[in-house]
């Protein structure tokens, strides 16, 4: 139980960087102004995990996607992202 607490805490910190560095290297006025985003981690299967708590958007940590996914793009290649969720990115 306390290794699980230690990771998913560490999933968070993580996420919440994300975010940081997303927020502080955007180009668009819509993240910088209204901070309405978000980032956060998701299984193969579609089920997010972890999701950071203090931007505008509202968390989604436990939400099966599985199905609304747009596209699962493969893991060898680290800059680009590993899945894109709800909505369409065609």
């Amino acid at each position: 139980m306390v290794t699980l607490k230690v990771l998913e805490n560490h999933a968070q910190a993580v996420a919440e960087s994300m975010a940081f560095t997303l927020f502080h290297t955007a180009h668009s006025t819509f993240v910088k102004e209204t901070v309405d985003f978000t980032t956060g981690f998701g299984s193969p299967s579609g089920i997010t995990f972890a999701s950071p708590d203090d931007l505008g958007a509202t968390r989604f940590v436990g939400l099966n996607y599985k199905g609304r996914c747009c596209r699962i793009l493969p893991l060898q290649n680290p800059h680009r992202a590993s899945m894109w969720l709800s909505g369409r990115h065609e």
